[in-house]
């Protein structure tokens, strides 16, 4: 990103936003079960939310985490970040 920044010098600017962005829909300040059906599907592409979700229902969830699915997109999401950064 370094290298990046020395020849587009709004790449900052673009990064800070889209950082920003990212924060806002995640379901940080408000619990993901209130996004209507039709962006619930959306959810599943932001690998942040993922982990959101999965540590909201392993902490408040009173029947057991039954949520495999988001364990599972949980898991793929870490080993597409540990092959990229390694």
């Amino acid at each position: 990103m370094s290298l990046l920044y020395v020849f587009f010098r709004d790449l900052r600017y673009i990064t800070d936003v889209m950082l920003q962005a990212l924060f806002w829909l995640s379901p940080v300040v408000y619990n993901w079960k209130t996004v209507p059906e039709a962006f619930s599907n959306l959810y599943y592409i932001n690998p942040v939310a993922i982990y959101i979700i999965v540590s909201q229902e392993l902490l408040t969830s009173t029947q057991g985490f039954n949520q495999l699915p988001y364990l599972g997109l949980a898991v793929f999401y870490t080993a597409i970040l540990a092959g990229v950064a390694f």
